[in-house]
């Protein structure tokens, strides 16, 4: 899964399928046009919302600019000589969570909220209050680093997920 959360551009979501076989279609599909419903999704943006740090200093809501998320497991088809479909999917390797919070340099008040301890980190991408909600309930975050952008001063918080025994897993989606 990759997530991407950029102010002004919503919110792009990735999702990597793994299958075992694909089978061609003898038969061609037809289409036919449809009308979309009022309540349809399809080209309108989800936003980027509720984007909490729980630190030393309590819950903070952070004014991000941009956010990323990434949840990559390695996967792989096991093939067997003499069939042309693989028989399972097998992984390798641990999940890895990561990704990167970038904000505007309104105070140093960020640099004491990271601690670099394992620390819950939420948020929503949502419209019209459907949508879901991210947690990274360990996640642990390196140095807050000060980056140029135009004539702004922006912080970046580059972070893992570590596996939390509270919550059981490093990351959660729920949807809402």
């Amino acid at each position: 899964l990759e997530l991407s959360a950029t102010a002004g551009e919503g919110v792009n979501v990735t999702f990597g399928m793994l299958g075992l076989s694909r089978t061609t279609s003898e038969a061609e599909h037809g289409t036919t046009p449809t009308a979309l419903a009022a309540t349809a999704r399809e080209f309108k943006y989800d936003d980027l919302k509720n984007v909490k740090l729980t630190g030393p200093n309590g819950v903070v809501d952070l004014g991000v600019s941009s956010l990323t998320l990434t949840i990559a497991h390695e996967k792989e088809i096991r093939a067997i000589c003499g069939q042309k479909e693989g028989v399972d999917i097998g992984t390798s390797g641990a999940r890895a969570t990561a990704g990167t919070i970038t904000l505007y340099r309104e105070s140093f008040e960020i640099n004491s909220d990271v601690t670099g301890e394992p620390q819950k980190l939420s948020f929503e991408f949502t419209r019209a209050g459907v949508g879901y909600r991210a947690t990274v309930p360990g996640a642990i975050f390196q140095k807050p680093t000060d980056e140029l952008s135009g004539s702004s001063v922006m912080v970046s918080l580059t972070y893992t997920g570590r596996h939390d025994d509270d919550a059981g897993t490093d990351v959660f989606i729920e949807r809402l």
